[in-house]
């Protein structure tokens, strides 16, 4: 795994809008099929780059075949300066109000659940749209998978 890297933005966010395009969270968000195809880009783009400021974001190798994305709890929260200072304003406003309206509604749904299921002492790591939840246990340096969860249970 390599860490992703801004010029890597491109070719990630179109390997997540092809992997997630009939995910039913994108298409709550962008219902139209074609709106879709166009927009929905921007929004992973909006997700990488929140995430390389305030996370840890991975490929596979240097062709991007796959992406990887890990953020502690505590991050999860997009604030208005934190979205400005990663750079993640200008994908937002390229979706619309619209579409920005809709993935807020699921953004404060998805920290609302989290902020219910997990104490700050626990990370998430998202591979497309499964969350893996881990724990480190006292004394141990290592971090366990408690469990997957699909986004839909969010």
């Amino acid at each position: 795994m390599l860490k992703l890297e801004k010029k890597h933005i491109r070719s990630a966010c179109l390997v997540f809008s092809r992997a997630f395009k009939d995910d039913p969270f994108n298409v709550y968000a962008f219902p139209d099929p074609e709106e879709r195809a166009k927009k929905m880009p921007y929004a992973y783009q909006f997700l990488l780059r929140y995430y390389i400021s305030y996370g840890r974001c991975y490929i596979t190798s240097p062709k991007v075949e796959g992406v990887a994305v890990w953020i502690h709890s505590n991050n999860l929260r997009t604030s208005f300066w934190r979205v400005i200072t990663s750079g993640a304003i200008w994908p937002a406003m390229k979706m619309g109000m619209d579409t920005s309206r809709r993935l807020q509604v699921l953004t404060n749904y998805i920290e609302k659940k989290h902020r219910q299921r997990m104490s700050s002492k626990k990370k998430s790591v998202y591979v497309g749209s499964l969350q893996f939840e881990e724990v480190r246990e006292p004394g141990n340096k290592r971090l366990r998978i408690v469990r997957v969860v699909k986004q839909s249970e969010i």
